[in-house]
């Protein structure tokens, strides 16, 4: 009997995911959401350091005291000496409490109260340090750790430290001189500005500092008499670092209007992206050209005037003040809420993207001067001129609307209220209407944009915090109308709505919706074909539409 050799079946060769190329595999790791990454590291060995790398290449975020110690102690273990070199950006939030401070600003005044002795003009901010030392020193276990970290993560590109002045005032000196001989640092945001801020600032030594991001409340315990601490220590800070390119400082104050400009300061030449929030005193143009020429994106919010009147109308004197004085010739973008922009009187500067955030957080709601709003907003989109103008509006619950583009409707009509503003839409290529609502309606319309003659594209972005899917359906008579109905499908009703709008505008090529719990962005198209058919595209469309007209941002629905 012969015997036949039998041959192995041909079996295809596997592959697993460890016997990947690395940087494949770190790839498809580092693309993974947070949740499952963390899973990851949990498989093997060989996964758990793939997956460790790509988590630290992330944000890491510290919120608490104990958090901070948990990851100190993981980032200094001695089986992983060069974990912490992979340590890219770090931000730390209110690892102090607010108690403590509290309590440390109680005990220092109270103290500063009782004693009799000589004392300077600002003692209590000594004794604050003092009484840290005394009532809170089990913060410098986890900050001496902190300090460990930082002087080992030469990599460190972007820092963001909470509360930076009463953690330097915990953990002086160290804390000061690791920070400052970051040698990669790109990024540095910091809130509370005082003695030991500013003493860390001066002394930072990473040759690629580009942005910085200070909050100047710390400021405000040793006032100057001309009130104006925060922006000239902010001129000063920005001098002894002539090559940041992005600048966010938050309550700057200004020189009140009846005091001289500051003496001419060192220009930030390259100073590209400027960001003021909560800004006091006289908001002056000429300083801000000044010291910052060439800026190209400017963002203004939370003024806060010391001029009589409301807030409303004291923004008349401020743009008096900042008429005829240079400008910036154009912007490629500048957002704000309507009185800084207002008061700003950017009047013949060019601006290619104008985002105006509506004004209820100021005054009474209820007693707004529709009109007087209705101008500022026309005036502010005529000294713009923009390509691309956002408009956004989140509505009081005390205001009862019986039309939620109430406000909206009130600018389109400025035109005709107000014939030097006749043409202020004219320049609009590209709108979108962006409304957050308290309430609940049951329906809500598509409002005219006769306003803007030359709009090729409109995005409407309808939010609320009492919401349902919504669907919609054309009603003869009453207009382009969209019905909230508590349906959980996408009713093919809301095409014909947007057909109509298209159609009766004759340069309008792009309507998009995004409306209450759809959780998606609709797009529908028009073609300039003398058909002028219209289509409803994919989201892929729709987002490189968005990202043409500037307004690629409003796609992430909130």
């Amino acid at each position: 009997m012969a015997i036949h050799a039998v041959s192995p079946p041909n079996l295809t060769p596997t592959m697993s995911l460890t016997s990947l190329p690395p940087d494949v595999l770190h790839t498809i790791v580092s693309s993974l959401p947070h949740r499952d990454l963390l899973s990851v590291t949990t498989v093997c060995g060989h996964l758990r350091k793939v997956g460790i790398e790509c988590l630290l290449a992330r944000p890491i975020t510290i919120n608490s005291e104990p958090q901070l110690a948990s990851f100190c102690r993981f980032m200094l273990s001695e089986k992983c000496a060069e974990r912490v070199l992979l340590l890219r950006q770090l931000r730390l939030i209110r690892l102090v409490s607010p108690e403590a401070v509290l309590d440390g600003l109680d005990h220092a005044i109270t103290d500063s109260i009782l004693d009799t002795g000589e004392r300077q003009a600002h003692p209590w901010r000594h004794d604050f340090d003092n009484v840290m030392d005394r009532e809170y020193s089990h913060q410098r276990c986890g900050t001496s750790m902190l300090v460990d970290v930082l002087q080992r993560a030469t990599e460190l590109q972007d820092l963001d430290m909470d509360e930076l002045e009463i953690l330097l005032s915990v953990a002086k000196p160290a804390l000061t001189q690791a920070i400052s001989s970051l040698p990669k640092l790109c990024r540095l945001t910091i809130t509370g500005y005082g003695r030991w801020t500013r003493q860390l600032c001066r002394s930072l030594v990473s040759p690629h500092l580009r942005a910085i991001d200070v909050d100047f409340w710390h400021e405000s315990a040793e006032p100057a008499d001309d009130g104006t601490i925060s922006y000239r220590a902010l001129m000063a800070l920005l001098s002894r670092y002539p090559e940041i390119e992005e600048v966010t400082a938050k309550n700057v104050t200004f020189a009140a209007p009846h005091k001289n400009l500051e003496p001419s300061v060192a220009a930030s030449r390259a100073v590209h992206t400027l960001v003021l929030q909560g800004i006091s005193g006289a908001l002056s143009l000429h300083q801000l050209v000044e010291a910052f020429p060439n800026v190209r994106k400017l963002k203004l919010s939370g003024l806060s005037t010391t001029l009589p009147d409301t807030a409303y109308y004291s923004s008349q004197a401020l743009r008096a003040l900042n008429g005829g004085v240079a400008r910036w010739q154009t912007l490629d973008e500048l957002s704000g809420d309507l009185v800084s922009l207002y008061a700003l009187n950017l009047q013949g500067c060019r601006v290619g993207r104008l985002v105006v955030n509506g004004p209820f957080a100021l005054g009474d709601p209820q007693n707004l001067d529709r009109a007087f709003l209705a101008h500022q907003y026309a005036t502010v989109i005529a000294d713009a001129w923009p390509t691309s103008l956002r408009l956004t509006w989140t509505h009081h619950r005390r205001v009862v609307f019986g039309d939620p583009w109430l406000f909206f409707k009130d600018v389109c009509r400025a035109s005709v209220a107000f014939p030097k503003l006749a043409h202020f839409g004219h320049g609009v290529r590209h709108l979108a209407l962006d409304l957050c609502f308290s309430m609940s309606w049951e329906s809500i319309d598509i409002p005219s944009v006769e306003g803007f003659p030359c709009l090729q594209t409109l995005v409407l972005r309808v939010r609320t915090a009492v919401g349902i899917p919504a669907v919609a359906q054309y009603s003869s008579g009453v207009g382009d109308v969209l019905v909230l109905k508590n349906l959980n499908t996408k009713d093919t009703r809301t095409g014909y709505v947007v057909q109509r709008v298209l159609r009766s505008h004759p340069t309008l090529q792009h309507v998009a919706l995004a409306l209450p719990y759809n959780g998606c962005m609709r797009h529908w198209w028009k073609s300039m074909t003398p058909e002028g058919s219209v289509v409803e595209v994919t989201e892929d469309v729709g987002r490189q539409l968005l990202a043409e007209a500037a307004l690629d941002d409003l796609y992430a629905f909130a």
